[in-house]
């Protein structure tokens, strides 16, 4: 029996020492970020201890380049660009010329054989035999792992009946990115449909929003609040009466969900 007590007491004395030593710490209270410019680009970069740098290059309205760490991201290439680095991956939402552009791929491919695309069933219908050879079709829900990433695509469309033409449901994705545990989330051209509202964890997002062609700054600030990402950029945010209010959004995004930080950036 005193043996049995004195065993005990021993398991205690290292059970409370062991408590002592375990980390609480929030790996996101150990993330930092900040506008920057490197190679004559403005950028934004995040960095952790416990992720690799990642720093997102804003390029025009949807199109962005993501370096993060070794690999590069191409989001919606609708221009010609000088790029410093090739692309390792390029997604394409959907077909509308501010997102795609056929030329753009193929001088992506001529420079590297190796470029993986993503695309949804329709875009890929419409693209050349030979960049279909390189092209991964992703619908709702599809994953697919390229390049360390594991990549979800989210359908992306429009739910408000007098939009329903610009973006219908089976057309067009979004995109989600992970990798070591860093989710990074693309919506392309959607209002706030029940898909991007069950998101969770996601790190960074970047939010459509422009009248009449996406969602309003209303309903953008509503979907973010619940899906609760650490940190959104609002993009695509010029529709056809001009750009969006952000402020409003920002404000609105506020008071729905304080814990969420919004990245304004000028895409224009």
């Amino acid at each position: 029996m005193k043996i049995l007590s004195f065993i005990v007491i021993l398991f205690g004395i290292f059970f409370l020492s062991a408590c002592q030593h375990i980390d609480t710490t929030d790996p996101k209270e150990e993330h930092s970020h900040e506008h920057s410019s490197e190679g004559g680009w403005s950028v934004h970069v995040f960095e952790s201890q416990w992720w690799e740098k990642i720093v997102v290059k804003p390029i025009s309205h949807a199109t962005a380049i993501v370096e993060w760490w070794d690999k590069v991201i191409y989001a919606d290439p609708a221009q010609s660009l000088e790029w410093n680095k090739i692309p390792d991956v390029v997604f394409v939402s959907h077909e509308h010329g501010d997102h795609y552009n056929e030329e753009v791929l193929a001088e992506i491919l001529e420079r590297d054989t190796n470029v993986v695309f993503l695309s949804s069933q329709f875009v890929y219908d419409s693209l050349s035999p030979q960049l279909q050879e390189n092209t991964v079709v992703m619908n709702n829900g599809d994953g697919f792992n390229t390049n360390g990433f594991n990549v979800t695509a989210i359908w992306a469309y429009n739910i408000r009946e007098d939009a329903l033409h610009f973006h219908p449901k089976w057309r067009g994705n979004g995109y989600i990115f992970e990798r070591d545990g860093f989710r990074m989330y693309f919506s392309g051209d959607s209002e706030d449909t029940p898909e991007m509202r069950a998101l969770s964890w996601i790190d960074v997002a970047f939010v459509s929003m422009n009248l009449p062609f996406t969602m309003s700054v209303d309903s953008a600030a509503d979907a973010v609040a619940e899906f609760g990402p650490e940190y959104v950029f609002p993009y695509h945010y010029r529709g056809k009466d001009g750009l969006s209010d952000l402020e409003s959004f920002e404000q609105m995004l506020a008071e729905k969900n304080p814990d969420v930080e919004v990245v304004l950036w000028d895409w224009y």
